[in-house]
């Protein structure tokens, strides 16, 4: 970063943030029109004024900034490493959540396990979709806000490790894939979009967000699409579920005694289900009924 930014002090527009309680900050430069909509999509993401201050409260903070370049390429710097260039701002802006993304869940929060998982609420009670990548959670949990359900996160779940609860909700942009667009069509954005790039949709566009803390997880679906599928939940055993689990548990490895431990807690006393998802109408109705 260079002038004021680099001696601490925030170029103009830059706004500050914070995930999971990680303070960071982004500015777009060079292009107010993708100034403006990167900051609407991350809105839901707390602003943290430590993340704009001088001071040691700061120390932890990451400064992103976008560079919009003559010609359409652009630049992508935080204070490791030089600046990055991308062939278009679009593609500078997913790296930018994906580099946020990162800074969230590695390492994971201290005294937490971390689930590769999307999380809604309803009335206090919280549902988590713990999958692998490309397993339709985005998508499911996207079906849910339309459902009256409180956004949490498409992402991450951080669960506390003493009480099994969750401590933040990380209320990212969703990122929809193209074969979810047909079905969501009202969540369409504004701007054209190249067919190999997902649609970025602002939380508080979505659905409406949780509060944080969001309340008491009561329900674990393990969902992957099928076509044909008969949408039922099928309970998964403590034991299948550990496996499963630990497959979605993002570092398992740094910490694999205690996180089985709170897994093996978690798979005791919350119920557990696979569910191969075609319909979405019929899902949504699934969790209705599991959650009661």
């Amino acid at each position: 970063m260079t002038g004021d930014s680099a001696l601490g002090f925030p170029e103009r527009g830059r706004q500050a943030y914070a995930a999971m309680g990680r303070p960071f900050s982004v500015a777009i430069l060079g292009d107010s029109d993708l100034a403006l909509r990167a900051h609407r999509l991350l809105r839901s993401l707390t602003p943290d004024p430590s993340a704009m201050s001088n001071d040691s409260a700061a120390g932890d903070a990451v400064h992103f900034t976008i560079t919009v370049l003559p010609g359409g390429t652009a630049t992508l710097e935080a204070e490791v490493g030089g600046p990055v260039e991308f062939p278009t701002s679009e593609s500078a802006l997913a790296r930018l959540f994906w580099r946020i993304n990162q800074l969230v869940i590695n390492p994971p929060p201290a005294g937490h396990v971390l689930l590769h998982a999307a999380a809604a609420s309803k009335e206090g009670d919280v549902v988590a979709l713990a999958a692998p990548m490309e397993s339709g959670k985005t998508t499911a949990v996207t079906a849910l806000l339309g459902r009256g359900y409180q956004y949490i996160t498409d992402e991450a779940v951080a669960l506390n490790r003493e009480t099994l609860s969750l401590t933040w909700i990380y209320p990212k942009p969703l990122g929809l894939d193209p074969g979810s667009w047909p079905l969501f069509r009202h969540l369409a954005p504004p701007e054209n979009h190249a067919e190999d790039h997902s649609w970025h949709v602002a939380a508080d566009e979505a659905g409406a967000i949780s509060p944080e803390p969001p309340g008491q997880l009561r329900l674990v679906l393990l969902p992957h699409y099928e076509a044909g599928a008969d949408t039922v939940p099928r309970p998964v055993s403590p034991a299948q579920a550990v496996l499963r689990l630990a497959d979605s548990t993002f570092c398992f490895h740094d910490e694999p005694a205690a996180n089985l431990t709170t897994l093996g807690r978690l798979a005791s006393t919350i119920p557990i289900f696979d569910l191969a998802v075609d319909d979405l109408d019929r899902f949504c109705g699934v969790v209705d009924d599991l959650l009661g």
